[in-house]
């Protein structure tokens, strides 16, 4: 009974470092925890379609997502850059925009694209290991040809 305790605990506890948050700025909007900042970057791209990222890549950042932003502009996202492949969870804590979360396998394929809306309650999971999750204002990768088998291309 135990170790069923401790596993629920852990399992949660991946859920709130990977859950989603909200923006158009690298800095949070006010009122917001402004200690934490992700960094732009101008390399990624999805079958070839340029998309300026801001990159999540530490336990923070990953915790705090889009949460606290006001909106994505078309052709923005987070990146998340997790550097290991595990399996992931999204929520929409604190997002207040639709947003929809691209999951990428081992491949840099992407294996799922779930739409979420602001209030969803449900927990989205990578269907496979994950390394990469990237979040695009919702529509953005219908509207782009965006389909599963999709490659991310993400500059070292």
């Amino acid at each position: 009974m135990r170790g069923r305790e401790v596993t629920a605990t852990a399992v949660m506890l991946a859920v709130v470092l990977t859950s989603c948050a909200s923006s158009s700025d690298p800095v949070p909007a006010s009122g917001a925890g402004s200690e934490v900042q992700v960094r732009p970057s101008e390399s990624v791209s999805l079958d070839g379609i340029d998309i300026r990222v801001y990159v999540a890549d530490s336990p923070a950042e990953w915790s705090q997502g889009l949460e606290g932003y006001d909106s994505l502009a078309d052709g923005e996202g987070m990146l998340f850059a997790f550097g290991s492949l595990e399996t992931r969870a999204f929520t929409m804590k604190g997002v207040t925009f639709p947003i929809d979360v691209l999951f990428f396998d081992d491949d840099l394929a992407v294996s799922l694209i779930a739409p979420m809306d602001p209030g969803d309650t449900r927990i989205v999971q990578s269907p496979d290991p994950s390394a990469y999750v990237l979040e695009l204002p919702q529509g953005w990768a219908q509207d782009n040809g965006i389909v599963l088998g999709s490659r991310l291309t993400v500059a070292e």
